[in-house]
């Protein structure tokens, strides 16, 4: 589950992770993020959000967690 709120600043900022430990808080690593920013920067979209981050897949589970996350972060 990803949820985006709208920020004055023109950056991502991710305010809160939950779920398996080591899921990455910084935006350059996060799948989450790293997808939200090339969809943003395609688009010349210049709009902040704060990101928030509920991780319900185990890592490294097979089970498409990243991918999960980096859709969920741009639909």
């Amino acid at each position: 589950e990803v949820t985006l709120i709208k920020r004055p600043e023109k950056s991502l900022n991710i305010v809160s992770v939950s779920g398996p430990e080591h899921i990455p808080h910084e935006i350059e690593k996060n799948t989450a993020t790293v997808a939200l920013k090339a969809m943003l920067d395609y688009l010349n979209i210049k709009q902040g959000f704060n990101v928030i981050i509920k991780k319900h897949i185990p890592l490294s589970s097979g089970l498409g967690g990243s991918a999960a996350s980096s859709v969920a972060a741009v639909v």
